[in-house]
């Protein structure tokens, strides 16, 4: 089976991304991750980088006076 872009981008941490939990090693999925789910999740993680990024860099770079 193909690896989705979740499983791609993030290999070790998918399955917490997308809400699967493994027990004894069943995988019981909250619901079935469809593409749009997962750009959904990709996009809300980037989009925090993104804004983390901008506050480490609005502390560490004097502003213009």
């Amino acid at each position: 089976m193909p690896k989705s872009l979740i499983q791609q981008v993030f290999p070790n941490h998918w399955q917490e991304l997308l809400g699967a939990h493994d027990y004894l090693g069943v995988e019981l999925h909250w619901h079935e991750a469809s593409d749009s789910d997962e750009l959904s999740v990709l996009g809300a993680y980037l989009f925090l980088v993104a804004v983390l990024a901008v506050v480490v860099a609005s502390r560490l770079l004097p502003l213009p006076s």
